[in-house]
């Protein structure tokens, strides 16, 4: 009989896809608890968890930052393979959120944790031309 009292983590990120906005904040918190069971995120899980985030309808939510932020919490988890992938999802993402709350913890997470210069260009890519500073900005 296993010692963690939670869920495998798979299975409540398969349950966060439907989740309605009442029951998904504690579905999040339950992950990021399953998660202090492995010194890893399990393979299977970061998978689900990557699909979640490539996914429009998940990113989309008004909430979808909620499951972002298990990930600064858990950063000793994440492999450093999971890192490499994790990325490129996550610059995407960031074009996608529907609200700023998401787009300020997926920026906090790209700066404080894959901060260098392909994370950089990854992230300049995804502003729209509109947005980016003007040539003269660049150079203060």
């Amino acid at each position: 009989m296993s010692m963690n009292p939670f869920r495998e983590p798979l299975a409540i990120l398969l349950e966060l896809r439907t989740a309605s906005k009442e029951r998904f904040s504690a579905l999040v918190q339950e992950f990021g608890f399953s998660l202090l069971s492995f010194e890893q995120v399990p393979a299977d899980a970061f998978g689900e968890l990557l699909a979640t985030l490539r996914s429009q309808e998940s990113i989309r939510r008004s909430d979808a930052w909620e499951l972002v932020h298990v990930l600064p919490a858990n950063w000793h988890m994440v492999s450093q393979e999971q890192q490499a992938a994790l990325r490129p999802v996550l610059v995407e993402a960031f074009g996608r959120v529907s609200e700023s709350t998401g787009a300020m913890v997926i920026s906090e997470i790209l700066g404080e944790f894959c901060c260098d210069d392909e994370a950089l260009q990854q992230f300049a890519s995804t502003f729209p031309a509109r947005l980016r500073p003007n040539s003269g900005a660049r150079s203060l």
